[in-house]
C-alpha cells in the first residue's frame, strides 16, 4: 500500500483515498467493510463507469461495488496519488483471487474530486486502458 504524501496531495486526501482502496480490500472477507467504504463518499456522491450509467448517491455506490466485487475471494491493491487541477489522479493496480480460485491482476487510473469536508464526491474509476 503506498501512503506517501507530496506537500501538495493533503493529509485528508491520503487519508480519504487510502481508506478507500483499504475498504475495497476488505470488503471480500467481510461484509462490514462495505459500511466503511460506503461512509467515504458524500451522500450525493456520483460514480462513473465507462460503458455505464452515473450511479449517484453513496447508498448506490454501495450495491455498485457489491455486485462488482462480488465474483472476488480476494484483492489487493497499491497505489499512487496525483494532485490534478480539481482533485486527484490515483494509479492503482490490484492482485485478485475470484471465488472460483482463477488468480487475475488489474489495473487502472481513478480521478477523485473530495468535498469541502474531506468525503469523496465523485469518483470516475479508470479501469486498464480506460484510465
Amino acid at each position: 500500500m503506498n501512503r506517501r504524501k507530496s506537500r501538495t496531495t493533503g493529509v485528508v486526501a491520503v487519508t480519504v483515498i487510502g481508506r478507500y482502496f483499504t475498504q475495497l480490500d476488505l470488503a471480500m472477507e467481510d461484509e462490514g467493510a462495505f459500511s466503511g467504504l460506503e461512509g467515504l463518499f458524500s451522500e450525493n456522491a456520483s460514480l462513473r463507469l465507462k460503458g455505464y450509467d452515473e450511479i449517484r448517491g453513496c447508498g448506490k455506490i454501495r450495491e455498485f461495488f457489491q455486485a462488482l466485487l462480488g465474483k472476488n475471494r480476494e484483492m489487493k491493491h497499491v497505489w499512487e496519488i496525483v494532485p490534478e487541477q480539481g482533485g486527484f489522479r490515483v494509479p492503482w493496480a490490484a492482485a485478485c483471487v475470484s471465488k472460483t480460485g482463477g488468480v487475475f491482476t488489474m489495473e487502472g487510473t481513478d480521478h477523485i474530486v473530495l468535498d469541502a469536508d474531506g468525503k469523496i464526491q465523485s469518483l470516475f474509476l479508470g479501469i486498464g486502458t480506460e484510465a
